[in-house]
């Protein structure tokens, strides 16, 4: 019992420190973003709502037929790699990566050729035939990327994650961008800025990935894949399928009841609103791989210590954010243009909704992470058709605003029935006291932002410059309350776990 008491130890604090490195590369990563969202701006005001709405219908299509070609096997590495020992730790990825080149290179080829236009017309917009023709060639690196993020992290790499495909993908594409359009190319400048950032993105990768795995050489066969890996792969393929679906349902919806203008400005509102998520998302392949272990264990203890660290770290990084966005927004969403004045309140109604999906989504890894993968794919059908129904029965009536609440309601539901699926597969409650504690000052932060908001902006009067004053003051109260509330909660020991706390008080 104390060598099992004294492994749990040691494996919560190995969690511990590699959910505090990931901390650290995602923080390095922010940096590395933080240029991202006012570079996207001008990308957007260069190009106009039009060809960026064309843009992102493109890459909507293209993200499906990504997870068309991997065949889940990406996912697979994610749950596989964490349970082998080093020796084996490359089984099985040489199959992966054979099988994955081949079929991006084959859908790649297929859609410049044949199914371009056939897409184009299915989608009802014959002009994105010849974009989807030049970024179809960025099929085979984006497949590449993920691949080998996958294994990396799988590792504990986060760093291939935050940095290669999160942070070099998305600078290098508005970068790209910006020099095309410069250059005159305006009509295929986001085209072929899409491919310059997936290739930019795999040769960063490929950096990481020989760093993690410098330790193993290559095993198996060259085209066989290991029988279990397949087993847990294939339905998360079909799941992934669901879910690149499901990610661009509301765009495709917005599409075919709308126009491209209304789904430039949507565009504009999500891609404000999505930097809520993103830290959560940063986070997902690290929390994947620890539970993954964990499951493999069945180690509850190690369970409801790493959730609630991964749980709290992401919450100290969301929270802060999602107030600035909220004080910001007025002012930041209307410099993509005068026409995406109208994305403040989709912006808003999809910040306030995804920061529940931020902050609950982790319980989505406990159900895959635990070898779930086929109600992983059904929980996504289930999504699919929620969705699909709140975003016909919402955009006639709202326009923009009703695909912002669709979508974002949509992920409510899921967030509600992950959770309660976690619950059932550990047959406990993963949620400790801390997050309780975390969740009490939030909502007191927001209570005084609100406060201090409303009472300047009765006691300014109107006008921009009151309109400012209120808002920043609104930002002050909350960062007066939040900051120091969460030093004094850590300085406490109410962060550190309910075992710990047990402990403290014992002694």
């Amino acid at each position: 019992m104390a060598g099992a008491t004294e492994s749990t130890h040691a494996a919560i604090a190995r969690d511990a420190g590699d959910l505090r490195r990931s901390l650290r590369f995602n923080l390095i990563g922010y940096v590395v973003k933080f240029a991202h969202p006012f570079l996207l701006i001008v990308v957007i005001a260069l190009y106009g709502p039009g060809p960026f709405g064309v843009f992102s219908l493109v890459q909507a299509v293209l993200m499906v037929l990504l997870r068309l070609a991997l065949l889940g096997l990406d996912k697979g590495l994610l749950w596989w790699i964490p349970r082998q020992v080093p020796a084996d730790e490359r089984l099985g990825l040489r199959a992966v990566l054979a099988i994955s080149a081949a079929t991006s290179a084959a859908l790649a080829l297929a859609t410049a050729l044949a199914l371009a236009p056939l897409i184009a017309a299915w989608a009802g917009h014959p002009e994105i035939t010849t974009s989807l023709r030049w970024m179809a060639a960025g099929l085979v690196p984006m497949a590449m990327l993920e691949v080998l993020c996958q294994a990396a992290v799988g590792k504990r790499h986060i760093e291939a994650h935050v940095i290669a495909k999160e942070g070099v993908v998305s600078l290098v594409m508005v970068l790209a961008a910006l020099l095309l359009y410069a250059l005159g190319l305006a009509e295929t400048g986001l085209a072929l800025a899409f491919f310059a950032s997936y290739a930019a993105g795999l040769v960063a990768v490929l950096w990481v990935f020989r760093r993690a795995f410098a330790g193993s050489s290559w095993q198996g066969p060259a085209w066989r894949l290991p029988p279990a890996l397949w087993r847990y792969s294939w339905p998360m393929w079909l799941s992934e399928l669901a879910q690149a679906l499901f990610v661009r349902l509301d765009v495709f919806v917005l599409a075919a009841l709308t126009d491209e203008v209304a789904v430039g400005i949507f565009a504009g509102a999500l891609q404000y609103a999505s930097n809520v998520t993103a830290i959560r998302v940063s986070f997902d392949p690290m929390v994947m791989a620890m539970v993954s272990q964990i499951g493999h264990t069945n180690d509850q203890g190690r369970l409801r210590r790493g959730f609630a660290h991964a749980w709290i770290m992401v919450a100290t990084l969301q929270i802060p954010l999602v107030a600035f966005m909220v004080a910001a927004a007025a002012w930041i969403v209307p410099l993509l243009g005068e026409s995406f004045s109208v994305a403040v309140r989709p912006a808003l109604i999809l910040i306030g909704l995804y920061s529940l999906h931020g902050l609950f989504g982790l319980n989505q890894h406990i159900v895959s992470g635990f070898g779930h993968s086929r109600l992983t794919f059904v929980n996504m059908l289930l999504a699919i058709a929620s969705g699909f129904a709140l975003l016909v029965l919402l955009i006639p009536v709202h326009g923009v605003d009703g695909a912002a609440w669709g979508i974002g309601l949509t992920y409510v539901l899921l967030n509600l029935l992950w959770a309660v699926e976690a619950r059932l597969i550990t047959k406990g409650w993963h949620y400790e006291r801390s997050i309780a504690a975390v969740r009490g000052l939030t909502a007191i932060a927001a209570g005084a932002m609100a406060g201090a908001w409303i009472g300047l902006a009765a006691l300014c009067g109107p006008g921009v410059a009151a309109d400012l004053t209120a808002r920043i003051g609104g930002l002050a109260a909350f960062a007066a309350v939040f900051a120091p509330g969460m030093i004094a909660l850590r300085r406490s020991g109410r962060l550190s776990g309910d075992a710990s706390r047990a402990s403290s008080a014992g002694a």
